[in-house]
């Protein structure tokens, strides 16, 4: 063999080599290039499920941590609520405690607790109206003080009486007027207010108080006709009359209602069974003069208004009666 033929033989054997090292290396770096491209895409994935994880963690700490503000609002009120609890307790210790010192007629105690106790619920009128009542029997304590006084009771004594009687009454009926601010509704300080201003002697404000009161209050004729309190009120001279007049008037209305009152029993002696008479004289049937408003009296009573032109209202009252007798002279 020619050393020319040994050199091309080498040289082809070394090209074979050179194509096979090549090809082994593309081979090679396409398998690490797949690798690698999987890894990567591997580790993509891991990094998304990671960043989810995140987020959930995420999520899940927020959520933690509204649980906890919650929580701790909860705890908050929770505290708050047993405050008020030791607070409303104390409030009813404070209550009975005035209400004992009422009943025992310990009046300047009395209106001492209710004073503390409209301290702890100043927007109740019922806390207004207890201590305004506890004002009003400290007044009646002071007024009756007057009344039976003894002789030797000097005059700088009688003077301090009357004062104190005046300042409470003056508490009782601002006592009661703040009430009513609070609950126009509420019927029981306009109850006592119509008394009070009774025994104070100012009898035209106590006929106002009980007219606005029955007809706003219609219901509170169930109390006042079993409320021996009133007795006095419809045995007075100045307030008999329209005492009994607005009482009557309030249950001849009072269509759902109480009919009767032992207020009309005592009074059917003087005006309405002397109504009754005078009507059966002039030929309208009101029945058996027992001075009890009934139907036949009612309707005798429309009957003669009627005839005489008056205004029908089916009430006996003093108008009436004198209508009546004028007609009886003639």
């Amino acid at each position: 063999m020619s050393i020319e033929s040994s050199l091309e033989h080498k040289i082809s054997a070394t090209i074979k080599k050179s194509r096979f090292s090549f090809f082994s290396t593309v081979l090679f770096l396409i398998i690490i290039f797949i690798v690698l491209f999987t890894t990567f895409q591997q580790i993509t994935e891991l990094q998304g499920k990671v960043s989810s994880l995140n987020e959930e963690v995420n999520k899940k700490e927020i959520e933690v941590q509204e649980l906890n503000r919650k929580i701790s609002i909860t705890n908050q009120k929770v505290k708050e609520s047993q405050v008020k609890l030791d607070t409303y307790y104390d409030a009813i210790e404070i209550f009975h405690t005035g209400l004992r010192r009422l009943q025992s007629r310990q009046y300047s105690k009395a209106t001492k607790a209710f004073s503390d106790f409209i301290k702890i619920v100043p927007e109740s009128p019922q806390a207004f109206h207890i201590l305004g009542y506890s004002e009003y029997r400290y007044f009646l304590h002071w007024k009756e003080n007057l009344l039976n006084r003894s002789a030797n009771v000097d005059v700088f004594q009688q003077t301090k009486w009357e004062k104190l009687a005046n300042n409470y009454f003056n508490r009782s009926t601002s006592s009661f007027n703040h009430a009513i601010e609070l609950n126009n509704s509420y019927m029981w300080p306009e109850y006592h207010m119509i008394l009070l201003n009774f025994y104070a002697g100012k009898y035209e404000q106590s006929i106002a108080y009980l007219r606005s009161t029955v007809t706003k209050h219609p219901e509170i004729l169930d109390y006042l006709c079993d409320d021996g309190e009133f007795r006095k009120m419809r045995k007075n001279q100045k307030t008999s009359l329209p005492f009994v007049e607005i009482i009557s008037n309030a249950l001849n209305n009072n269509e759902l209602g109480r009919k009767s009152c032992w207020v009309i029993s005592v009074y059917k002696s003087t005006l309405i069974s002397e109504i009754q008479r005078l009507l059966n004289k002039l030929g309208y049937d009101a029945g058996v003069p027992d001075g009890i408003v009934g139907s036949k009296t009612v309707y005798a009573v429309k009957k003669f208004e009627e005839i005489e032109k008056m205004e029908i209202t089916g009430i006996p009252n003093n108008t009436l009666l004198s209508a009546l007798q004028k007609v009886s002279k003639n």
